[in-house]
């Protein structure tokens, strides 16, 4: 098992769980899918703590919502790891649960007006993908940006 340091800027976070144990377990509950995505975003990315909710997907799909309590969105800086962090997490949670039936991951931050989203079909591939040394971090970035959707949030 390799550990991959990246570095943009002065943040740096590790991506050894790309190739965590060998044999998966069958997590075929949204809250353990949650708290183990929780778990490594805030074990890698230290300057925000980092929440996940079931998103109660359609037709047994399993849906996520994870927040960051730091305004990440605003500061590439920030952003990048944490999307990094946030995608190969729930890719490789997903991705170790064949059975399941993914739909969406919902991203914001405790200060923004703004939500987005992406489909988790797109984050079992890009982690597949980058687990498997197809795909470098920075392609996988520009993949997800392309594919990140947004939505305005109501204020309050």
């Amino acid at each position: 098992m390799g550990l991959l340091r990246v570095c943009f800027g002065r943040v740096c976070f590790s991506v050894a769980f790309i190739a965590l144990s060998p044999v998966a377990q069958p997590i075929l509950d949204e809250q353990a899918i949650c708290t183990e995505i929780q778990g490594y975003v805030n074990l890698l990315v230290d300057y925000t703590k980092t929440a996940c909710s079931p998103a109660g997907g359609s037709e047994g799909a399993f849906s996520f919502v994870v927040l960051s309590s730091e305004p990440i969105f605003s500061v590439e800086a920030t952003r990048k790891p944490w999307l990094l962090a946030v995608v190969l997490s729930i890719g490789k949670a997903m991705n170790d649960q064949p059975d399941t039936k993914p739909g969406e991951l919902y991203l914001a931050d405790a200060k923004a007006r703004v939500a987005y989203f992406l489909p988790i079909n797109i984050a079992k591939s890009l982690q597949n993908a980058v687990g498997t040394g197809q795909m470098k971090l920075g392609a996988m970035y520009k993949e997800i940006q392309k594919n990140l959707g947004r939505k305005e949030l109501p204020g309050p």
